[in-house]
C-alpha cells in the first residue's frame, strides 16, 4: 500500500530537503524513555533530583491540529508554524536559543518544503526586531536520512537524537 501511495523512495535513500527527494525507506527500530520527576521533597522542600542525573528536560509543549489541507498527507504550513510558535512561548524561551530542529522531513518535497518554511518564519520571524538586523542561522536536521522512516518509533528516535547529539 505505501509504495501504491508513492511514499516509499525509488532510489532506495530518504533524500530529506533535496529537489531529487521521492520519498522516504523503511527503517527498524525500536525506543524507549525513562521519564523521571524533576523535583523531590526533602525536609519539607521541593528540590531538584539529578539521581540519576539529568540529560533533558521538557520546558514546553503544544498540541494542534488542522483537518483542512489540500490532502490527508498534505501538511498545514499556518498549523505547523502555529505549533512551534505556542510551544516556544509555553516553554518561555526566545526562538533565538533554538539553534537547530530535528524535522520530520519524509523525503517528499512539497511536505519538506512546508515544513522547512513553517519553522524558519516560527522560529525567526518570532525573533524579528528592529533592534536585531543580524540573520540568525537555524540548522534543520531529519535521522530519517541516516536511519529512514521507523514508523511508530520515529518520534521518540528523534527525540532522543537530539538528547544524545547534544
Amino acid at each position: 500500500q505505501l509504495s501504491w501511495a508513492n511514499v516509499l523512495s525509488k532510489k532506495g535513500r530518504c533524500l530529506s530537503f533535496d529537489t531529487y527527494a521521492d520519498g522516504y525507506i523503511r527503517g527498524e527500530g525500536f525506543t524507549g524513555l525513562y521519564v523521571n520527576p524533576l523535583k523531590k521533597e526533602v525536609d519539607g522542600k521541593r528540590v531538584i533530583d539529578e539521581d540519576p542525573p539529568i540529560i533533558g528536560l521538557a520546558s514546553g509543549g503544544y498540541i494542534n491540529n488542522n483537518g483542512r489541507s489540500a490532502s490527508l498527507s498534505a501538511p498545514s504550513g499556518a498549523m505547523y508554524q502555529e505549533l512551534v510558535a505556542n510551544s516556544v512561548r509555553s516553554a518561555d524561551v526566545s526562538p533565538l536559543d533554538v539553534e537547530a530542529v530535528e524535522c520530520n522531513a519524509v523525503g517528499h518535497v512539497l511536505s519538506d518544503a512546508v515544513e522547512a518554511t513553517a519553522l524558519v518564519r516560527a522560529y525567526r520571524s518570532l525573533a524579528t526586531t528592529e533592534d536585531n538586523e543580524e540573520e540568525e542561522i537555524l540548522g534543520l536536521l531529519s535521522g530519517k536520512s541516516n536511519y529512514g522512516h521507523m514508523r511508530p518509533a520515529a518520534g521518540v528516535a528523534a527525540l532522543l537524537r537530539v538528547i544524545v547529539g547534544q
